[in-house]
């Protein structure tokens, strides 16, 4: 209940039938309890329920400011590993961009480093197909089996694509249900976010690249920064 209790006659400790003859028991913040007890009956004046009062207080400060340290020292390691993953990403990318002399190398080789990079499990990029509304798929890399060399991927209105390809705005997808067959085989292949990134440089846009996690949610802040950045740097390419 967050109040103290005072007993100052015997009464049971526990289930057990154990007994004492006196306990203040009082909340340490959302911690649990501090308990002081004595074998003897009113054991325990004002002056000594200021003093356990007192301790129960600095008790929870203390265990507050340690969940805060604690909560600190997790979110700088979490930070730290997402940096050093984004930074060799980074990295293997450009090596990538710098040497490859061709658009299909430089399609290959950034798909191959994405699905090589934990969250991600799956990355292919569609070029606009010469008629209809559709995306070819020219390059993809990863372990689901679920699009095909020159497979052609429908991006209607509403489906994850379109609005990249057609707008510039890349898409986040965390929830796959759909009535689309190619999104829904990702779904079955346990795919469970997606990001649609627009392959646009200045006016010109080369198509769309496709992103895929098995985490829920993984495309969201830092993730979404460096993927945006990371479509131009390739459309420049």
């Amino acid at each position: 209940t967050g109040e103290t209790a005072s007993y100052d006659t015997t009464h049971e400790l526990d289930d057990s039938g154990a007994t004492v003859g006196s306990g203040l028991y009082m909340p340490v913040g959302v911690h649990g309890t501090l308990s002081v007890l004595s074998t003897e009956e009113d054991a325990f004046d004002d002056i000594d329920r200021q003093v356990v009062a007192l301790l129960a207080t600095n008790a929870a400060a203390a265990c507050n400011r340690a969940k805060r340290e604690q909560e600190v020292r997790e979110t700088r390691e979490r930070i730290a590993t997402i940096l050093d993953r984004i930074n060799g990403l980074i990295e293997n990318t450009v090596e990538v961009l710098v040497e490859a002399t061709t658009r299909e190398a430089v399609e290959a080789g950034v798909c191959a480093e994405l699905a090589a990079t934990e969250p991600y499990t799956l990355a292919w990029v569609g070029r606009p197909a010469v008629r209809g509304d559709n995306l070819d798929v020219s390059e993809w890399a990863g372990e689901a089996d679920v699009v095909a060399d020159g497979e052609s991927i429908a991006v209607a209105d509403g489906t994850p694509g379109a609005a990249a390809l057609a707008e510039g705005h890349s898409e986040i997808v965390d929830d796959l249900a759909s009535d689309v067959e190619w999104v829904r085989r990702l779904d079955e292949a346990g795919v469970a976010s997606m990001m649609a990134v627009p392959l646009a440089y200045t006016d010109s846009t080369y198509g769309v690249l496709f992103v895929c996690s098995d985490r829920p949610d993984a495309f969201h802040g830092r993730e979404q920064v460096v993927l945006e950045a990371l479509g131009r740097a390739v459309a420049n390419a």
